[in-house]
Order: C-alpha cells, then sequence, then structure tokens
C-alpha cells in the first residue's frame, strides 16, 4: 500500500466529513474558498504562463495548428460529448442537487448561461496557461512542442510539474497548481457526495433529521471502496474507472433527462414553471432570445435528444483502448470496465422496480405510476389543465407516496375547478355522471391536502 496516497485520502475524507456535517448552510459558506479559490490561481498561472520564453510556441500549437482531420472523426464528438459534461457538471446530479435549496424565484437560466459562460472562458484560460507552459518547457528542453504534450496523467503530473520546477520561484508555482487541484478534487467530492446524501434523505424522510448519519455512513462506503486505489495495483483500478466510469452513462442520464422533461413531463408544463418563475416577458425581444423563447421546447423534444443519442452511440462503439497491451491490461479489464459503466444507469429501472413494489404493497393503482404525482409542486396548475376525462383518472393517485411520511400537496380551489369543469362539459346523463365523480375526487383531494395545511 502507498502509505502517502493513503494518508491523503483519509485527509480528503475528513474534509467532506465536516463540510457537510454541518448541512447546506455551511457547505454554501465553504464553496467560496474550495470553489473560487481554483479560478484565481488558475488566471495567476495563465499571466505567469504568457510571460515565459516560449510560450508564443506553446499558444500556437494550442489555437494555431488545429488539426482538420479530427472534426471530422465521429469519435471526436462522442469525446467532446463526454468532456462537456464533464465540464459543466451535467449528468451527475450536482447541479440538480445544489439547485434544489434555492429559492422558487431563482434566475435559473441567468444561473445557466453564467456557468456554461465562465466554463468556457476557464477552459480557455486554463488550456492556455498549461500550453504556454509547456512551450516554456519545450524550449528548455530544445524541442518541439508536440514532444513534451502528453495525454491524461502524464500532462498533469509529469509534464506540467516538470515545467513548474525550471520556472523561477519553483516552489510557490508548484503549491499553487496542486493546492489547485486539491481544492478541485474537494468540491467535486461534496457535491457528489451531497447529490447521493440529499437523495437519499428524500426518498426516506425519515432520515433527514439524521442526515448526518447518512452523510458518514455513504462516506465510509465510498472511504472502504477507495481503498484498493491506493495499493500497489491501485493505479490499474484508477485508470478502469476514469476510462469506463462516468463517460456514456453522465451522456446517457442527460439525454434521458431531456426527455423525461419534454414528453413525459411535458414540454409545455415545463414552460409554464418558467413563465412562473421569471413572469411574463418584459420585452418583445425577451420573448425570442430569453427563457420564454420557443426554441427551448424544439430543443428539448428534438434538437438534444437526437444529436445526445447518436453521440452516445459513438462513444459506446469503440475499440478496446488497451488490446496493445494485453499483458498488462487482459480483455477481463475491459468486461469489469463496461459493468462499472453500467452500474449508474442500472439505477433508473432499480427505483423503478422500487416505485412498483411499494405502489403494488400499498394497493395503489400500477397506472399511477405514470401519472403526473400530487407531490409535484405544478400539479395544481397542470390539474386544472386538464380534461374532465384526464381529472377523473387522477383519482387513482394515492394522496401520497408510500415511502413520504404525510401527504405534500396544495390547497385546490374547488370553486375554480368546479366553473371550470362546468364550462368543458355538455348536457347528457353521462357528462353530469363524470362531472359527479370529479367534484367528489377533487373534494377528497382538498380535504386531505387541508389537513396537512
Amino acid at each position: 500500500m502507498n502509505m502517502k496516497s493513503f494518508i491523503g485520502m483519509n485527509v480528503c475524507w475528513i474534509i467532506v466529513i465536516l463540510i457537510l456535517w454541518k448541512g447546506v448552510d455551511y457547505m454554501g459558506k465553504a464553496s467560496y474558498v474550495i470553489v473560487t479559490l481554483p479560478y484565481f490561481i488558475i488566471i495567476l498561472l495563465f499571466f505567469r504562463g504568457i510571460t515565459l520564453d516560449g510560450a508564443e510556441d506553446g499558444l500556437y500549437y494550442y489555437l494555431g495548428n488545429p488539426d482538420w482531420s479530427k472534426v471530422f472523426a465521429p469519435a471526436t464528438w462522442g469525446e467532446a460529448l463526454k468532456q462537456l459534461c464533464f465540464s459543466l457538471g451535467i449528468g451527475y446530479g450536482g447541479l440538480i442537487g445544489m439547485s434544489s435549496f434555492s429559492r422558487p424565484d431563482n434566475n435559473c437560466f441567468r444561473d445557466a448561461l453564467i456557468v456554461i459562460i465562465g466554463d468556457t472562458m476557464m477552459s480557455l484560460v486554463g488550456g492556455a496557461a498549461v500550453f504556454s507552459t509547456l512551450g516554456f518547457l519545450a524550449k528548455q528542453r530544445g524541442c518541439a512542442v508536440s514532444d513534451v504534450v502528453n495525454d491524461g496523467f502524464s500532462l498533469a503530473f509529469v509534464a506540467f510539474p516538470e515545467a513548474l520546477g525550471r520556472m523561477p520561484l519553483p516552489e510557490l508555482w508548484s503549491f499553487l497548481f496542486f493546492m489547485m487541484l486539491f481544492f478541485l478534487g474537494i468540491s467535486t467530492e461534496v457535491a457528489y457526495v451531497n447529490v447521493f446524501c440529499s437523495s437519499i434523505c428524500d426518498q426516506f424522510v425519515n432520515l433527514r433529521k439524521k442526515k448526518w448519519l447518512v452523510v458518514v455512513g455513504w462516506c465510509l462506503v465510498l472511504y472502504v471502496m477507495g481503498v484498493v486505489m491506493v495499493t500497489d495495483g491501485g493505479f490499474y483500478w484508477f485508470i478502469m474507472f476514469d476510462e469506463y466510469a462516468a463517460g456514456v452513462s453522465s451522456c446517457c442520464a442527460v439525454t434521458a433527462e431531456v426527455l423525461i422533461v419534454a414528453y413525459v413531463y411535458g414540454r409545455r408544463n415545463q414552460q409554464a414553471d418558467m413563465k412562473e418563475m421569471f413572469g411574463p416577458a418584459k420585452k418583445k425581444c425577451s420573448s425570442w432570445t430569453g427563457p420564454h423563447s420557443p426554441y427551448f421546447g424544439f430543443n428539448w423534444m428534438f434538437i438534444t435528444p437526437t444529436l445526445g443519442s447518436i453521440l452516445i452511440i459513438l462513444a459506446s462503439i469503440r475499440d478496446y483502448p488497451y488490446k496493445s497491451r494485453p499483458d498488462v491490461y487482459p480483455p477481463a479489464f475491459d468486461f469489469v470496465g463496461w459493468i462499472v459503466c453500467l452500474l449508474p444507469m442500472a439505477m433508473v429501472p432499480i427505483f423503478a422496480l422500487f416505485a412498483f413494489i411499494e405502489f403494488k404493497r400499498n394497493g395503489h393503482d400500477l397506472r399511477g405510476l405514470f401519472m403526473k404525482q400530487r407531490q409535484l409542486k405544478s400539479y395544481a396548475r397542470i390539474y386544472k389543465g386538464m380534461s374532465l376525462k384526464d381529472r377523473v383518472k387522477q383519482k387513482i393517485l394515492p394522496d401520497r407516496e408510500p415511502w413520504d411520511d404525510k401527504p405534500t400537496g396544495y390547497k385546490f380551489n374547488i370553486q375554480t375547478i368546479s366553473s371550470s369543469s362546468s364550462s368543458r362539459s355538455t348536457t347528457g346523463s353521462q357528462n353530469y355522471s363524470e362531472k359527479a365523480d370529479l367534484l367528489n375526487s377533487a373534494s377528497s383531494i382538498a380535504t386531505t391536502h387541508s389537513k396537512v395545511q
């Protein structure tokens, strides 16, 4: 076992537990340091890098010497999607988990623009900082920039640290660089652990008052799983997880999220939610360029699902990356890697089965699994917009999900529902029967939710 790595892993997990122990408020305060500090360090490395001798060669290699043949390679676009998911943090649950603590009127459209623009700018600045420094290293070695540019770990832990060691004040720049990596790792670790713990506490509400136990328990599970990474053969396990764990699965998660929002929850319902958050478009141009733009609905329904599916296929169809080294990475390595890749996606059918079992065990109509649940904050608005036939169907829904400790709903305005029902109905005994069933259903729902309030 590598004791230095083992001690470092212990320190990291202790920090994660201490940050999450105090809850969201403390995590928000800690994020001011662990999230913002790396950006300042990247900017410092950028300005230091572009002033080094040979920096222009590295920048030319970075921006002025594109390989256009790679643009038309299908594998490039698959890798680009995986990198995009990783860089923006989409498909991992971190953004959704953090945003669940926001105010209902928070401008998430503005936040999305800030995240995308900021990520793009910092990616360009970070790339310029790295390649200008590698240009300096190439000048020091007396070789071409392409000879010092390596992939993955060699770049971050061999080539770039060597370049920092050749600079004036090497201790300072090396300290800043590795501190930046440390804070980036801690912030990512905190976000992903919080996603799981928040999901468990939302699913099993009795655990909310003891969330610290969930945090400690889950951190211990991950700690035990991570011990294998610091053994003598840990680097091979690290390679496996880096190659397989978060690529295709995150792309599948993003595509599935868009499909569910567009076709299951409904594009119109999603846009109505955004209208409630932001209000009507204040300017005519914002109705086409802002969150109210019809482009987003078209994108959710057609563009993103189509392109996402194609890119997932391109990312999945590939040769075994280590087939040239069967003595080090046998075919079983690829088999286990794909199991690791499929495990995150397996959570969807597993929890679907869990919901199926709970509905059946509590005697609820299984058709309710495929309906919009009463726990949705937008359910009252959606219910008012339903036809009489659809409203009657909603009677099969339980007042609460089987795993909730109490129903979480909203008072319904019976007069509004009744008048809406009357305006839509026509004469005839069948219509009167439907109205009676509907109003009885609405009355029972309103009574139940009034007790909650």
